[in-house]
């Protein structure tokens, strides 16, 4: 057990308790995720080491924390929970820049234990052994060289454990789309033509720059994403369309009368009205969350901070949590 927690029963008060005595920190409570690779596993004392090493990275050492071990997605990962407000001194503890400060952690985790590098804003440097900063131009060149999901899709993947539409296109027809361009005399209508078998379609807009549509989901997606050695980029672009030759659409190109070749609507308007009043729902149930969160806030703060941290707890434990650890240096 933790020198500064009693069980697992009592963490929220405890925590809420220290956290009373600094009036100036209006929210105590501090959360993040630590994660492992599909098929990479760290024992425990690994994964317990690696918590108290992130913990004394951000200044929490001597903190209360808890430690929630999930294994019920691809990847491993822990949910490190600390009480920014110090036991003893009563002082909030803010890191500055924390995520960089947990992405050299890592790699520091990763060269310690021989687990796969994962590129971030830091990196391992061999000739002075130490974690680095990464630039933003090698940030940039990681991405593109590990065709990683960028933007909402990078989110959707992360939070659904599934693949986005992004990914999908990028494995499934960037190749395709990557061999026929390196071909000769190849027009837009062979282009339209391939992508019309994935049921997609190329559209070009008034700015110039390109979307490939999902027909059948309505989902889009910048070609400069997925198709990068064609169309990221003003040269690749630039190139691709004087191979290719004058634009032409889709719907102009004659290729729908191929009959291998099933069109379907551009989008289902009854399905497109439900989504929206279903995010719409969802927009609206959140903020009246928020603002009754931050009405408690200002009427009792000790009560609002303890219905998060509770909730919190919850959350996690219905997550599927595997093992729940309190843990200090005695622990390890």
């Amino acid at each position: 057990m933790s020198e500064n927690l009693l069980s697992f029963d009592t963490a929220a008060g405890e925590m809420l308790g220290v956290a009373s005595l600094n009036d100036r920190c209006k929210d105590a409570l501090c959360h993040y995720e630590l994660a492992w690779p599909p098929g990479e596993r760290p024992t425990r004392p690994q994964w317990t080491d690696a918590a108290l090493h992130t913990l004394k990275a951000l200044g929490y050492k001597d903190h209360q924390y808890m430690i929630v071990a999930h294994d019920d997605k691809k990847h491993f990962h822990i949910h490190v929970m600390v009480n920014k407000v110090h036991p003893e001194t009563l002082r909030a503890t803010t890191p500055h820049q924390s995520h960089t400060l947990l992405h050299t952690a890592a790699r520091q985790l990763e060269t310690k234990y021989n687990w796969a590098h994962t590129p971030g804003l830091a990196r391992w440097d061999a000739d002075t052994e130490q974690a680095v900063p990464t630039s933003r131009s090698e940030r940039n060149a990681s991405r593109c060289a590990r065709q990683q999901p960028t933007g909402a899709a990078a989110q959707f993947e992360h939070y659904q454990d599934q693949e986005s539409f992004q990914s999908y296109v990028r494995r499934e027809v960037a190749p395709s789309v990557s061999k026929l361009l390196t071909r000769r005399n190849v027009k837009w209508d062979d282009l339209h033509r391939l992508l019309a078998k994935a049921q997609l379609r190329l559209e070009k807009g008034e700015t110039g720059g390109y979307t490939v549509l999902a027909i059948d989901h309505n989902i889009r997606v910048k070609a400069s994403d997925v198709f990068r050695n064609n169309f990221a980029g003003k040269i690749n672009r630039q190139n691709t369309e004087a191979a290719l030759g004058t634009w032409t659409s889709a719907s102009t190109s004659g290729y729908e009368a191929d009959q291998h070749i099933v069109r379907t609507p551009v989008r289902n308007s009854a399905l497109r009205e439900e989504r929206k009043a279903k995010r719409l729902s969802d927009r609206v149930s959140l903020m009246a969350d928020y603002n009754q969160y931050q009405h408690q806030l200002v009427a009792n703060p000790l009560q609002a901070k303890a219905t998060r941290l509770h909730a919190l707890e919850t959350r996690l434990q219905s997550e599927g949590t595997n093992e729940i650890l309190f843990t200090n240096e005695a622990d390890v």
